[in-house]
């Protein structure tokens, strides 16, 4: 049923398609752009880009989820999870982007003239990503689009696997005593670059927690690099992959153990944690972070008894 909000839009929209209102509106070059843009978006929809966590419904914020029962129309990536999805209002119209992961989609132009099209329709719009919207999910190539158009958006976190994954695997990724800094990094980057943006020969030294997203592909390439540049062999590492998914699995081991492990051994959805500092039922243990090598036996204490355990 057309709300009066709606049926409001539908008309307003008829009449500016009927004038050149809009384009004497953005081309006079005495008007007051900033007037013009927020009449435009009263015409307008609006997009959200929402994160919609690793996988579990219940790891959505209130806010995310308020958002999510108001809107029009939900574009989602394959990743989102079909128990979320069946949680929204009936009349929803549900887009995706593509099927499975493994399925070529929609490549970024159709992807952002969609999000233009039902917004210009007066529709509001939810751009549902997995994780957090801001982080490895092309957002920036999508909101030019919304620049460009004049519509209007907003951005509402959601909790990254890189998170989840260090507070599923009680994993510390910061300590005050000996853990003061983190980089995450993707270990899948575009195939459309010519060149790698991530410097794995610094990151041995830069920090004292690296967390790779979508990191089990190319696993012992990036363990060996990072061991070669000064990482001990023995630092503590976890793979989570599926995480909050029924089919979680943590498995941990060590670097030297990464870098003779198969492609794709792990899984492709992991995360891996390499870190100097560790949360289990025993408390902290560490790799002293001086020169990474000078390391004594009575300090190096692993996370877990036994390499390759795997929990879930």
């Amino acid at each position: 049923m057309e709300t009066f909000r709606s049926s409001l839009i539908r008309k307003n929209l008829t009449l500016l398609n009927s004038y050149p209102v809009r384009k004497h509106i953005l081309s006079a070059r005495n008007f007051n752009y900033t007037r013009s843009y927020s009449y435009l978006n009263i015409m307008y929809g609006k997009v959200y880009f929402v994160g919609a966590g690793p996988g579990d419904p219940e790891l959505l914020t209130i806010k995310a989820m308020k958002i999510l029962k108001s809107c029009d129309v939900v574009i989602h990536d394959s990743l989102v999870s079909q128990e979320l999805l069946s949680m929204m209002p009936e009349g929803t119209e549900i887009v995706p982007i593509r099927e499975t992961p493994r399925q070529k989609g929609m490549n970024i132009n159709e992807i952002g003239s969609l999000l233009v099209k039902y917004a210009k329709a007066g529709k509001n719009v939810v751009r549902l990503k997995s994780g957090d919207p801001l982080i490895f999910s092309r957002i920036g190539e999508e909101i030019q689009f919304l620049d460009n158009e004049g519509i209007e958006y907003s951005i509402i976190p959601g909790i990254s696997s890189a998170i989840y994954s260090a507070a599923a695997s009680k994993t510390v990724i910061t300590d005050r005593r000996f853990s003061s800094s983190f980089a995450v990094v993707t270990g899948h980057e575009s195939k459309e670059k010519d060149f790698s943006s991530v410097r794995w020969e610094t990151l041995s030294k830069a920090a004292d927690t690296i967390i790779v997203l979508m990191g089990s592909s190319n696993m012992a390439d990036y363990c060996k690099r990072l061991r070669d540049t000064g990482l001990d062999k023995r630092t503590p590492l976890v793979i989570v992959s599926n995480g909050s998914r029924k089919d979680e699995k943590i498995i941990k081991t060590t670097l030297e153990n990464a870098i003779n492990s198969e492609p794709g051994e792990y899984g492709e959805l992991s995360t891996v944690i390499i870190n100097v500092a560790s949360l289990n039922t025993k408390g902290i243990n560490h790799l002293s972070p001086k020169g990474r090598q000078d390391i004594s036996a009575d300090s190096l204490q692993l996370m877990f008894s036994g390499n390759n355990r795997k929990e879930g």
